[in-house]
């Protein structure tokens, strides 16, 4: 039995596979400006990251323990 990811991915395929030739430029061209939005995405929150990188940070215990969860 194939995994759930295998199986959207033939799903997927067969579904782009069984469209006219201008639907599947279509198909590849927001792909690929879902694919620049999350390069963008993704170098933002590499900026965010090094911005933070010096910040102390608190651990999930002390969270939990200061409000009296632990």
């Amino acid at each position: 039995m194939p995994n759930t990811q295998t199986a959207e991915r033939e799903e997927l395929y067969e579904m782009i596979t069984s469209l006219p030739d201008a639907d599947t430029d279509k198909v590849f061209a927001y792909v690929a400006f879902l694919k620049h939005l999350q390069e963008q995405e993704d170098a933002e929150d590499r900026q965010i990251v090094l911005e933070r990188q010096d910040e102390s940070v608190v651990s999930f215990d002390d969270v939990k323990k200061e409000l009296g969860l632990a």
